[in-house]
């Protein structure tokens, strides 16, 4: 027998995901990109570099990588700069990826529908290792689904 626990799963909105983002069309997206890149090269260094400081220090504890993240949103971008682009500095690169980025929140509106099996490795005597799966919607209504590990102790009876 199982007994309910006061415990209530609760959406953070804090997990995010990272993807590169430019919901424009062709023409649209070269003006934007074109607009974002001459505004980024008249920064002078130092505004440079704190803006650039500003976007790592934000996103950088949320992503995993997240400096190879802008790097590969810049090659998807490059194409619609001009020749010159070849002289922009790593900082001025991630800088323009950075403006073509979006986060988007799993868990933003619900977390629902757990379900739990025994995790298949047990490496604690007195705990019972479990995993939950969950379903997630975030943003706009886009669901997922989440896995969780989570620790019980063994004095419950399990079948």
């Amino acid at each position: 027998m199982l007994k309910r626990l006061p415990v209530k799963l609760k959406p953070d909105n804090r997990r995010v995901i990272c993807f590169a983002y430019y919901n424009l069309d062709e023409k649209e997206k070269h003006k934007t990109i074109e607009r974002i890149y001459k505004n980024i090269l008249s920064l002078d260094k130092v505004l440079l570099q704190e803006t650039y400081n500003a976007v790592i220090d934000e996103f950088s504890s949320r992503h995993k990588n997240f400096t190879k993240i802008l790097y590969k949103t810049f090659q998807h971008i490059k194409k619609y700069l001009p020749a010159e682009e070849s002289s922009l500095t790593d900082i001025q690169k991630e800088l323009l990826a950075s403006y073509f980025m979006k986060e988007y929140s799993v868990e933003a509106s619900a977390l629902f529908n757990p379900s739990m099996v025994v995790h298949p490795v047990q490496d604690n005597e007195e705990k019972l290792k479990i995993l939950i799966s969950l379903r997630a919607t975030g943003e706009q209504h886009i669901s997922s689904i989440e896995f969780v590990e989570a620790i019980s102790t063994k004095t419950m009876k399990w079948t």
